[in-house]
């Protein structure tokens, strides 16, 4: 997966030696399953183990509880019968980005948080950029719809994306904005990239239009 969490995991374990891996499949909005030696395992969310149906030990509930208070990504990983081990990966801000919202507010524009991550999550990277209107826990396809519930209200939408899970609602969008650090996928579908991965340069690009 292009998805910078999993790159982020894949560097830390890249001296760890695995077996061959086969049938690696993606799960839109969840994460991914593969088979090592034969054996099937998941890593993802906490809707892709809901979606499982399997139990996480109470301790470990309460662990990955205060990461996500504590604004940490949770990322799970599974047999297909038992949850084996959660990861805590901690999501930094780029510096730039709380001056880039002010000043697309300062700009008229109202902005929107869409994302996958978990509301506690969410929540505290919103406070952190000057973000009000979050909508966390959303599959893909639901950041499509919330994109298109607001162009029935009349309003002009921009949607700014980087990932796999953002091109449905790129595709939605009047005007498409992918981040040029972000996914093929994302790049191919929004009619503009931002080379830099700079979310100050949304606002640049559009005084330029």
């Amino acid at each position: 997966s292009e998805h910078p969490l999993a790159q982020a995991v894949t560097s830390y374990l890249q001296d760890m030696v695995a077996g061959e891996i086969t049938h690696f499949e993606t799960l839109p909005g969840r994460g991914v399953t593969a088979c090592i030696d034969g054996a099937k395992y998941y890593i993802g969310n906490s809707r892709l183990m809901a979606h499982m149906q399997l139990d996480i030990p109470v301790e470990m509930q309460k662990e990955t509880a205060q990461w996500e208070c504590d604004a940490y990504t949770v990322v799970w990983v599974a047999a297909t019968d038992r949850v084996l081990a959660a990861l805590a990966i901690a999501d930094a801000l780029k510096p730039s980005s709380v001056q880039a919202v002010e000043a697309m507010k300062q700009a008229g524009l109202q902005v929107y948080m869409l994302t996958g991550d978990s509301k506690s999550t969410a929540r505290v990277m919103a406070q952190k950029v000057g973000i009000e209107n979050i909508e966390a826990e959303v599959l893909p396809e639901q950041k499509a719809h919330y994109i298109k519930t607001l162009q029935q209200q009349g309003e002009v939408v921009a949607m700014i994306g980087d990932g796999i899970n953002d091109s449905a609602a790129l595709a939605q969008a009047d005007v498409s904005i992918a981040m040029g650090t972000g996914s093929d996928i994302a790049m191919d579908v929004a009619a503009m990239t931002i080379v830099s991965g700079d979310l100050s340069r949304v606002e640049q690009a559009i005084h330029i239009s």
